[in-house]
């Protein structure tokens, strides 16, 4: 988080018996980061955050989705509660940075719908950028990285990502066959080396931002009264 014009707080968050091995890695990469950040290790687990913490103006996870299903709504919680909101609870707020690698979409799709629910919005880093007029439409990053979002990424009965996986080709055997993702078997994945399997990883992965949008309030109902006047308004000749 940003503390101010010329000063930055980094705050390194996992298990309370982690933070010994965290504390060491900043340690080890002090005259590195020393006069860029203010960096420090701290505890977290999902769910159970302190509120002691404050708000962040940029949150960054990777790989976060590979756990149990239970873990999402408290992965959302957290991630919520500790995100800036901006001054006016909805605009100019802070972002979530979210490295993806899909294994089961159908159940890692379940974070983003939670997190929707939650007020997060996610989309594309390139998107995202777009939006902002960072990179246009011919811009390329990551050229591996498929270009379908959350909701369609995983959908077998999708057109588009049927069209993905028979579009995308990986190699294997040490470059003596291409396989596309639609016909690639574990005997591929066990041919290949370790270059075309970090290949094939970039064909999982995705990086999404993620911003505040706000919760919507439920509907006002409408009086019963109104729609009948409303109905006979409509009605009259």
């Amino acid at each position: 988080r940003v503390l101010n014009a010329n000063e930055a707080e980094v705050v390194l968050t996992d298990y309370e018996s982690a933070i010994p091995l965290l504390q060491a890695n900043i340690e080890a990469n002090r005259n590195i980061i020393q006069g860029k950040a203010d960096v420090k290790a701290d505890s977290l687990e999902w769910g159970r955050h302190n509120s002691d913490m404050g708000t962040f103006d940029i949150i960054c996870g990777s790989d976060l989705l590979y756990g149990a299903e239970s873990s999402y709504q408290p992965l959302v919680d957290t991630t919520s509660a500790l995100l800036s909101k901006g001054s006016d609870g909805s605009k100019n707020g802070g972002i979530v940075l979210l490295g993806v690698r899909w294994r089961k979409p159908d159940k890692e799709r379940k974070f983003f719908e939670l997190a929707d629910r939650s007020g997060i919005e996610f989309m594309l880093l390139r998107d995202w950028l777009g939006d902002l007029g960072v990179v246009d439409e011919e811009t390329t990053i990551l050229p591996d990285m498929p270009t379908l979002d959350w909701k369609h990424y995983g959908d077998v009965d999708n057109e588009a990502f049927l069209q993905h996986c028979s579009n995308t080709r990986v190699s294997t055997g040490g470059g003596k066959r291409t396989v596309s993702l639609m016909d690639l078997s574990e005997t591929d994945m066990e041919d290949m080396n370790d270059p075309e399997h970090a290949s094939f990883e970039r064909t999982q992965i995705q990086i999404y931002i993620g911003t505040w949008k706000g919760i919507e309030g439920p509907k006002q109902a409408v009086p019963e009264e109104e729609i009948d006047n409303d109905v006979a308004k409509k009605t009259k000749i």
